[in-house]
């Protein structure tokens, strides 16, 4: 996945309705439509909570990778150029992530009698803790250097980054 379909994803994770389920296709998240037929169709497409948690673990392992790679190696690889800078692709992603512990919450409530998944939750939310806190250290770092200001030369020039 690239840094825009992680940030599409948190998106989604950041505006899942309460007390609704959610179905995997493609590695795409869903909101099931509920309706007479769920339990049916939720069994033929083999649909269940074990499969969106690891759906959205995936997408916070990520997430939490291409931070790290970004923070610690300065790889502008993983960043499309429409970020125009590093930063600012930092500050999307970290922004996203902290905004998506509201969807997870939603989640986490809508199956609160399985403790597996609250668990899994609990350690998405901390692993979105501790990311966000390296990009905001990184951040800060960069603010804070001779080089405030990172730009992203095209990718079809020569020049260095």
């Amino acid at each position: 996945m690239n840094i825009n379909v992680i940030i599409e994803s948190l998106e989604f994770i950041k505006n899942i309705p309460k007390g609704k389920k959610l179905n995997v296709n493609n590695d795409i998240l869903y909101v099931d439509d509920g309706g007479r037929f769920q339990k049916l169709r939720r069994f033929v497409n083999r649909d269940s909570r074990t499969r969106a948690m690891k759906c959205i673990q995936n997408i916070y392992n990520q997430a939490n990778q291409i931070i790290l790679e970004i923070t610690a190696t300065r790889n502008s690889d993983v960043v499309p150029q429409s970020f125009f800078t590093i930063e600012s692709a930092i500050q999307t992603l970290r922004e996203s992530l902290y905004q998506s512990i509201k969807g997870l919450t939603e989640f986490k409530n809508t199956y609160s009698d399985d403790i597996k998944i609250a668990a899994n939750i609990n350690c998405i939310i901390q692993i979105i803790a501790r990311t966000t806190l390296k990009a905001d250290q990184w951040l800060n770092i960069k603010e804070h250097s001779n080089d405030t200001r990172t730009e992203k030369k095209s990718r079809y020039s020569n020049d260095e980054y």
